[in-house]
C-alpha cells in the first residue's frame, strides 16, 4: 500500500499597502499621490530589516518609522536592506492636476481606483494573500464602496480569481511591513514630486508594475 503523499500547503503572500503625498487640492498640496504595495512570501525578512534599522539608529522598537521625518542615512539604510530581499513592489502614481472634478470631491473613489491598479492584478495571481492596509484610510469619506469590498469585487468578480484573500485594516504603528512600504512609497514620491531619484534608484529594480494615472 502506497503511503499517502502529504498535501502541500498553499503559499501565502503578505502584501503591505501605504501611500505618499495627499488627496488635497488646496495650496500646499502635493502634485502627485503615490500608492505603493510591498509583497513577500517571507514577510519576516521585512520585519527583521525594519527592526535592525531601528536598532542601528537607536530608535525604540515601539516608535513608528516615517520616511518623511527620517534622515537620509536612515532612509538609505532601510531601502538598501529591502532591496536585498525577495520582495515585489507595485505602485500607482496619480498626477493630481489632471484628476477630473467628480473624483476630486470623492477622494475615496479615486483612492479605490488607484488601489485597483496597484493591487488587483498581482493579488489575483496568488493562491493565498493577506493584505495589510493602514486603517486611517477608513476615516475618509464613506460615500463609496469601502476599499476592502471594492478590491474583493474587482479580484473575485471582474478578474474571476479564486485567490483566498484576507484584508486586514491595521494600525501602521504595529505593522512593520506597512512602515517598510511607507519608505518605498516615499522614494517613488520623491522621484515624481521633486525629481529626486537617488532613493528610487536604491529600490527601483524591485518595482514591477508602475502605473501613472491622469498624466496626459
Amino acid at each position: 500500500m502506497n503511503a499517502l503523499r502529504p498535501r502541500c500547503r498553499p503559499v501565502t503572500t503578505d502584501i503591505f499597502l501605504d501611500e505618499s503625498g495627499d488627496l488635497g487640492w488646496g495650496l500646499g498640496g502635493s502634485t502627485y499621490l503615490v500608492l505603493c504595495a510591498v509583497a513577500s512570501e517571507s514577510p519576516d525578512s521585512i520585519k527583521r530589516a525594519v527592526r535592525r534599522v531601528k536598532r542601528k539608529h537607536r530608535i525604540p522598537g515601539s516608535v513608528e518609522l516615517h520616511a518623511s521625518g527620517s534622515q537620509p542615512q536612515l532612509l538609505e539604510d532601510l531601502l538598501r536592506r529591502l532591496a536585498q530581499l525577495d520582495i515585489a513592489v507595485m505602485t500607482t502614481v496619480v498626477h493630481k492636476p489632471n484628476v477630473v472634478p467628480k473624483l476630486r470631491v470623492n477622494p475615496n473613489i479615486l483612492y479605490n481606483y488607484a488601489s485597483r491598479w496597484t493591487l488587483c492584478k498581482y493579488i489575483a495571481a496568488q493562491d493565498h494573500a493577506r493584505l495589510f492596509i493602514d486603517r486611517r484610510i477608513s476615516r475618509m469619506s464613506r460615500r463609496a464602496l469601502s476599499l476592502p469590498d471594492y478590491l474583493r469585487t474587482q479580484i473575485w468578480a471582474e478578474l474571476r480569481s479564486d485567490v483566498d484573500l484576507e484584508i486586514r485594516m491595521c494600525d501602521s504603528a504595529h505593522v512593520l511591513g506597512i512602515q517598510a512600504a511607507d519608505f518605498v512609497a516615499n522614494a517613488i514620491f520623491k522621484k515624481y514630486e521633486r525629481g529626486q531619484t537617488w532613493a528610487y534608484n536604491l529600490i527601483g529594480r524591485k518595482v514591477g508594475d508602475e502605473f501613472v494615472l491622469f498624466q496626459g
